[in-house]
């Protein structure tokens, strides 16, 4: 069963930010994931959600998004996004009939 990593991401430090955008892409690819929403335009329907960014990022199963984000090459990078952005994710599996 698919899973997806969903975050809303404040930038606070555009700069490194960036680096850590080079930087995780190419773990993120390493593991499977792909890249569904990156940014780019968010319409507000209900609820004053005012998001920044929004990044959604689809592997084929949990387990895969987990060992991506606890790797050792991820962990290596993350705290250029902690230390360039507030930011609030969760996973979640993906529908099944």
């Amino acid at each position: 069963m698919n899973a997806y990593l969903i975050a809303e991401i404040q930038i606070t430090d555009p700069v490194m930010y960036q680096q850590y955008i080079e930087k995780a892409e190419p773990i993120i690819l390493k593991y499977g994931g792909r890249y569904l929403v990156r940014g780019g335009k968010s319409i507000p329907v209900s609820g004053n959600w005012e998001p920044g960014r929004i990044l959604v990022i689809e592997f084929e199963s949990m387990k895969a998004l987990q060992t991506c984000f606890n790797s050792v090459e991820y962990l290596a990078i993350a705290s250029l996004r902690t230390e360039s952005t507030r930011s609030r994710s969760i996973i979640t599996e993906g529908y099944t009939d």
